[in-house]
């Protein structure tokens, strides 16, 4: 494809869950508790408005336990406002919701794709694998596929087999381990950061990326750490700064929408 369709690149904040750093970190820390962002992604490009992740459905701010289960809404605390919903963000930046053209799902687990319902007209891009197994997941995952309440409608899914440039600039690389189906995503030429690698939960923190430390919520452990370092190879080898998705301390360092994502 040709050069990056990538114009500016914005950070939403999502919200926030109380977890064990056991999760986190492959029961490193069991029963030390911890926040953990959930971010939400919006590119604006040459191609129309991009999301990658749409973060927890906002119902969980008045409603839970419908929204997410018992055994979700007791053991992983949110903490949502309504300044955190996406629909917020957009309306201070003047984006509106028939103006995002695609979202990009790293993968189908509850914090990730509770706003995906917002856009029944745009293309929804996800990995074929982690569908399937969205749709009839094994029972011991089946609690982090929240689709009853996450997507009540059909929506317009593009499957993709492996990696894929789906965008000028942006490539999807699987990534499975953390779930069947999981990708992350390579952003070329971001202005103002260069080259991008969004980990998804394939890194949750920057322990697990400095330690080589597997995330502790994980299908398939021994594949989710050929994946990490699958991923240390490609920031390596693109030069590309690393984005992981659910560290506290970092995430609340960098810039939020409606302020440009910028690194330099």
């Amino acid at each position: 494809m040709s050069k990056s369709c990538i114009k500016a690149m914005y950070v939403i904040n999502g919200g926030y869950m109380d977890i064990d750093k056991g999760l986190m970190t492959a029961n490193t820390d069991i029963g030390k508790w911890i926040k953990i962002p959930v971010p939400v992604f919006l590119l604006d490009t040459t191609e129309g408005y991009v999301m990658i992740d749409t973060g927890m459905n906002p119902q969980v701010i008045d409603d839970p336990v419908p929204c997410w289960g018992e055994w979700l809404a007791q053991d992983v605390p949110v903490h949502m406002t309504t300044e955190n919903d996406f629909r917020t963000v957009f309306e201070k930046m003047g984006v509106k919701l028939e103006d995002i053209k695609y979202v990009i799902n790293t993968h189908m687990h509850h914090d990730h794709l509770g706003g995906n319902r917002f856009f029944p007209n745009a293309t929804h891009i996800v990995q074929k694998d982690e569908y399937r197994f969205a749709i009839c997941p094994d029972d011991g995952f089946s609690a982090r596929y929240t689709l009853h309440s996450d997507l009540p409608e059909q929506l317009n899914w593009k499957l993709i087999e492996g990696e894929c440039e789906v965008l000028p600039g942006i490539v999807l690389i699987p990534t499975p381990g953390h779930s069947p189906g999981h990708q992350s995503i390579l952003l070329k030429d971001v202005p103002g950061v260069g080259n991008l690698v969004y980990c998804g939960d394939a890194v949750y923190m920057k322990e697990n990326w400095e330690k080589e430390i597997g995330p502790g919520i994980c299908w398939n452990p021994p594949l989710a750490i050929k994946s990490m370092l699958k991923l240390k190879q490609i920031a390596d080898l693109t030069d590309s700064y690393v984005f992981v998705s659910h560290d506290w301390d970092y995430f609340n360092t960098l810039p939020m929408a409606p302020e440009k994502f910028t690194v330099k």
